[in-house]
């Protein structure tokens, strides 16, 4: 396998950053690409990991040419700390843009979903994208999504899943709606 490729951006990524020095950032800035995998993944178990995503630096740290933290967002952990102090920041998850209370939650069900169907992917379908009668969908606090293989009657315990996350759920699975596109569940983050 040709591993020329990643090292040019390893290279240039030490590059760029080598620009910048360290008294830029409130923490000091890691020295090499490893040391940033090592500071914002250490804690996983197996064999190393290596990331398509530019260095980011420790938690907190906001990069110099990207404005955030792209590691941290993609860490389980980071929407729950994250919601503690900034609950209406816009994250990504899943692809899609949600407050970082939403995601936190999230997360939540989905942990409720895989104990209750293991093995059943969590698919989000919209969030602040699409055209929605729910005004809380444009503010990142509503969610549609589906799961795997969910039949009629098991959405009926999906929502009493959805309820015990911290959500306000709407069964589009049995019920319709205005703009439905298909079977799917609807939350509203409970304030």
């Amino acid at each position: 396998m040709d591993f020329s490729g990643i090292e040019n951006v390893i290279n240039r990524i030490n590059q760029i950053e080598s620009q910048f020095s360290p008294s830029q950032f409130s923490k000091p800035a890691p020295t090499s690409f490893s040391e940033v995998l090592q500071s914002t993944m250490g804690n996983l178990q197996g064999p190393p990991v290596t990331s398509a995503f530019p260095p980011s630096g420790p938690p907190g740290f906001q990069h110099p040419l990207y404005g955030f933290n792209p590691l941290l967002f993609n860490q389980q952990s980071s929407f729950a700390s994250l919601a503690a102090t900034q609950p209406n920041k816009l994250v990504r998850h899943k692809d899609h843009e949600m407050t970082a209370a939403t995601a936190a939650a999230f997360e939540k069900l989905e942990k409720l979903v895989g104990q209750r169907f293991p093995g059943r992917e969590v698919i989000v379908t919209s969030t602040t994208d699409g055209t929605h009668s729910d005004p809380n969908h444009y503010s990142g606090k509503a969610v549609d999504f589906v799961v795997d293989g969910m039949t009629k009657q098991e959405s009926v315990e999906l929502e009493r899943l959805c309820e015990q996350a911290g959500f306000k759920p709407y069964n589009e699975y049995i019920h319709g709606s205005t703009y439905k596109t298909g079977d799917h569940m609807h939350i509203d983050l409970v304030s």
